[in-house]
């Protein structure tokens, strides 16, 4: 649509290990946005980062993070530093700790094996499921793109008793996301006639399943896990034939 994609700034919370037309996400936008929670593709257990080659935003955001401090502590303590400073923005307390950096230093030569094992994870999730009635599968009109992979969302019929079939047997599952417009906070905010304006979001919302996607999946646990969704679909009477 003509947007400048060097003023974009990203959310790249689950896009660690994506690429498109070979090009890594967030080498493009002005800046990106990544997520290290215990559950993304690079995990560290909190926290996130911000990339950016704009050295004005990358100084503003360094300072914004430690209560808008013009020097860390590091500068301020190195030999000729002083213990002078300034807080020129009000900021937040938002910065990464030194132990989670260093996971994170770690975590970042492991990526490429674990995101290879996600591909491989979904081809096989493709192959099993592919020619089942009643489920849709995720999108693949893909090309010269590197999906992230960082969730297999799946929609189905009758999904909340789906998963609890699942639960049952021992099987986590998850629904990524509840659309804001179901949200109590958000109806109080943008009114419930906005909410309700949205009748597509509604239906898929009430369809969407993520299955068990993550590295060190086994081939014998993923089997269970098609197995077990395979045999609930079929059980439902709109399938059954």
């Amino acid at each position: 649509a003509g947007l400048d994609r060097t003023r974009v700034v990203e959310d790249a919370a689950h896009g660690p290990g994506a690429a498109r037309g070979g090009v890594r996400v967030g080498a493009e936008s002005h800046a990106a946005c990544f997520s290290f929670y215990a559950t993304k593709n690079m995990p560290i257990g909190e926290g996130g980062a911000v990339a950016t080659d704009d050295p004005d935003l990358a100084d503003r955001i360094r300072s914004t993070r430690l209560h808008g401090m013009s020097k860390d502590s590091w500068k301020r303590y190195l030999p000729g530093g002083s213990w002078r400073y300034d807080v020129r923005n009000v900021g937040l307390k938002a910065n990464m700790t030194d132990i989670q950096a260093t996971i994170g230093r770690a975590q970042l030569g492991a990526l490429q094996g674990w995101q290879d094992e996600r591909a491989e994870l979904v081809r096989r999730y493709d192959e099993a499921l592919g020619g089942l009635p009643g489920i849709v599968l995720p999108q693949r009109n893909l090309d010269g793109i590197t999906h992230a992979w960082h969730l297999y969302q799946v929609r189905v019929p009758d999904r909340d008793a789906l998963i609890a079939e699942l639960t049952e047997a021992g099987i986590g599952t998850s629904v990524h996301f509840i659309p804001v417009s179901h949200m109590s906070g958000y109806r109080e905010l943008i009114g419930p006639d906005e909410c309700g304006a949205v009748p597509v979001t509604d239906r898929i919302a009430e369809e969407l399943l993520s299955l068990p996607l993550f590295p060190g999946l086994t081939a014998a646990q993923q089997d269970r896990v098609v197995d077990r969704l395979t045999g609930a679909l079929r059980r439902r009477p709109a399938l059954a034939g």
